[in-house]
């Protein structure tokens, strides 16, 4: 299976998200302060830019060869810590002051991952869910981009199915409080509090 490989650099777009989380991070206190955990790393896109950032920067994937290039992508002096995982039984024994999912909800089980956020938030912890927006015209897996040699009508159909779900659970869900949400560029985006 080729893998979807994101831009680990700064670039202008991910600059903007790194902006993005730091800010939203600040909320509750100074990122140097704070212990994050991103669920769904992929292959390390924000930890290169957001890792030494916190006080501690832990990050998990099922994929274990995303795992290994995240850990490949990291600077040799990065807090971040990949291990392979899942979110619905999440790796780490700790709680965290912020839970990130960078465009990865929307491929997890979403009652028992989300009862495992709660578990590992701490009090007051914050949870950022960025989940692509469904109307993009170009996504990063061609199979899913109109008019691309590889595209496929029935995965796009599944991913925007699979993102609406994700948004509709984010919206009704009863244990933490939706404290923002919008959208910039291609992404939908909600803050949420412990």
């Amino acid at each position: 299976m080729t893998k979807v490989l994101f831009n680990t650099g700064l670039s202008e777009s991910n600059a903007k998200k790194r902006d993005f989380i730091l800010t939203a991070c600040k909320k509750i206190k100074l990122t140097k302060d704070l212990d994050l955990l991103e669920v769904g790393i992929g292959n390390g896109r924000c930890g290169s830019f957001l890792a030494n950032k916190f006080k501690s920067y832990d990050g998990f994937d099922p994929d274990e060869e995303y795992v290994e290039l995240a850990k490949r992508s990291l600077s040799q002096s990065s807090k971040a810590k990949y291990v392979v995982g899942v979110a619905e039984s999440i790796p780490f024994d700790k709680k965290y002051d912020v839970v990130l999912f960078a465009y990865s909800f929307h491929f997890t089980k979403f009652g028992k991952a989300w009862s495992e956020v709660i578990n590992h938030l701490k009090d007051k912890g914050l949870v950022i869910v960025l989940e692509p927006d469904e109307f993009i015209k170009k996504w990063a897996d061609p199979v899913l981009t109109e008019g691309a040699p590889e595209f496929d009508q029935k995965k796009l159909d599944l991913k925007k199915g699979q993102i609406r779900s994700a948004k509709q659970f984010l919206e009704i869900q009863p244990e933490l409080k939706i404290i923002d949400s919008g959208s910039f560029d291609d992404t939908n985006y909600w803050i949420l509090r412990k």
